[in-house]
C-alpha cells in the first residue's frame, strides 16, 4: 500500500490541511530508485519519509490521522478506542471530512469521507487503472474522473451507521480491496506492540543485533516447556541474559512488564528490531514508527532508519517521526525529508525541504538549525517573562 496524498479538515490540529507525497524533483541517489511507482512507472512518491519538527509541531498528531484513515478503511468501528473520530474532530459543531488517495498493485483508489455531529454523512470511492506513461498529474484527472466502486449519503440512505466506513464495513463491494490493506503503527505516547510478533526469527534477531546494541547483553533466547510425553513446547517468553549473570525473562513476549529493568535505549531498540523484522517480511504494509528511537545514540538512530529505508520491499512505505536534527545529515535524498510547524494560528502545517531548497544547495541541517524553513519555534516571547523574574 502506498498513499500518494492525504487531506483533511477539522480533525485534531489540522484544518484545510494537504500533504502530498509525489514528486518530481530528479535525484541520483539510489534510494530515489524505489520512489517509483511501479518498475517504468514515471510517477515518484516518497516512500522512505523522515518527519521532523519541534515538539507539539503535529509530527504523532499526523500519525494519528494516519491511523484514523486507515483503521476506516479497514472497516473499524471508530466510535471509541485509542484513535477515534469523536475525540478527533476539532471543531464538534462543524463537518469534519478527510481524502486520501492510495495505491494497491496497479490501480489508484481515492476516498473521501464527510462527518457530521460524530456520524458518517458521506463517503465515496472511486477507482482508476494506472498506466505507465501517466504523470502525476494525469492519474489524478483521471481518478477523479474514475469507476465509482461505492458511495454513500446518509440523507439518502436514511441510516445512521455511525463512525465506521459504508464502504467497506457494510457493502460487499470492497472486500477483495480491504484484503490487500496492510498497515503497523508504533507510537512513543502508547505501549510497545512487541509481543504481538514474537517468532523464531524474531528471537534470532534480537540474539544477533541486541548485544551488538546495548554490550550489556549476551544472549537471547525463546523458551520451552515440557510436555506430557517430554517434547518440548515453544511458548511466547524469551529470556536475556547479562554480562552481570542476570537474567531477565519477557512473559508472554510483553516487553512492557520489563521496562524497569532496561534502559529506555535498549527496549526501544527491541521494539525497533521487532518492526525491523517485519518491515523486511511484510510487502505492501505501510508503517509510521513514531520517535521510538529517541532515547538512542543519534549515530544508531540513524544507522537503524537507514537500514529500515534499504531493507523494505519496493511496494511498502515507511514513515519514521524525529526531533533529532543530525538526521538531516542521514545519506538520503532531500525528498525524504518532511517537516511540520505550527501556524500562528495553531494548526498544524507542512513544509517540503525539497520545493524550497534549489538544487545546487547543500547542508540540509544547517539550514534547519538556522530557521531557513520557518518550522522552529520561537521562545523570544519568553525573555520578557525571565527578565521580570530575574529583577524580582
Amino acid at each position: 500500500m502506498i498513499i500518494l496524498r492525504v487531506a483533511c479538515d477539522n480533525f485534531y490540529m489540522f484544518k484545510n490541511f494537504e500533504v502530498d507525497f509525489t514528486y518530481e524533483r530528479k535525484s541520483n541517489h539510489y534510494l530515489s530508485e524505489n520512489d517509483r511507482l511501479f518498475t517504468g512507472s514515471r510517477i515518484k512518491v516518497r516512500k522512505n519519509l523522515i518527519v521532523m519538527g519541534a515538539n507539539v509541531s503535529g509530527k504523532t498528531t499526523f500519525g494519528k490521522l494516519l491511523c484514523l484513515i486507515l483503521n476506516f478503511i479497514y472497516g473499524k468501528d471508530l466510535s471509541e478506542g485509542s484513535f477515534n473520530i469523536p475525540s478527533a474532530r476539532y471543531d464538534k459543531s462543524k463537518d469534519s471530512s478527510f481524502e486520501i488517495e492510495f495505491v494497491l498493485d496497479d490501480m489508484a483508489y481515492l476516498l473521501e469521507a464527510r462527518f457530521h455531529d460524530d456520524n458518517l454523512h458521506t463517503e465515496k470511492i472511486l477507482r482508476q487503472k494506472i498506466y505507465k506513461s501517466y504523470s502525476i498529474q494525469t492519474l489524478r484527472k483521471k481518478l477523479t474522473e474514475g469507476e465509482i466502486i461505492e458511495t454513500y449519503d446518509a440523507v439518502t440512505n436514511l441510516l445512521n451507521i455511525g463512525c465506521k466506513s459504508y464502504a467497506f464495513a457494510l457493502s460487499k463491494k470492497t472486500e477483495d480491496l480491504r484484503k490487500k490493506i496492510g498497515f503497523w503503527f508504533s507510537f512513543s505516547e502508547l505501549p510497545l506492540n512487541s509481543s504481538t510478533y514474537l517468532g523464531e526469527t524474531n528471537v534470532k534477531l534480537l540474539n544477533d543485533v541486541l548485544p551488538k546494541i546495548d554490550n550489556s547483553v549476551i544472549s537471547v533466547k525463546r523458551l520451552t516447556v515440557e510436555g506430557e510425553e517430554g517434547e518440548s513446547a515453544k511458548t511466547k517468553s524469551y529470556q536475556i541474559t547479562f554480562k552481570n549473570n542476570e537474567v531477565l525473562t519477557v512473559p508472554d513476549g510483553d516487553l512492557n512488564q520489563c521496562a524497569k529493568r532496561l534502559s529506555h535505549g535498549t527496549f526501544e531498540a527491541i521494539d525497533f528490531l521487532f518492526a525491523f523484522d517485519e518491515l523486511s517480511k511484510r510487502k505492501g504494509y505501510f508503517f509510521y514508527i513514531d520517535e521510538r528511537l529517541s532515547h538512542m545514540h543519534s549515530e544508531l538512530e540513524a544507522y537503524l532508519i537507514y537500514q529500515a529505508f534499504s531493507k523494505k520491499s519496493f511496494d511498502s512505505q515507511v514513515f519514521f517521526t524525529t526531533h533529532n536534527a543530525e538526521l538531516l545529515d542521514l545519506n538520503a535524498p532531500i525528498t525524504s525529508f518532511l517537516l511540520f510547524k505550527r501556524n500562528e494560528r495553531g494548526f498544524n502545517e507542512v513544509v517540503y525541504p525539497s520545493e524550497v531548497l534549489c538544487k545546487n544547495i547543500r547542508n540540509l541541517r544547517m539550514h534547519y538549525e538556522n530557521d531557513y524553513f520557518g518550522v522552529l519555534p520561537d521562545y523570544s516571547i519568553l525573555d520578557k517573562f525571565f527578565e521580570e523574574r530575574n529583577n524580582d
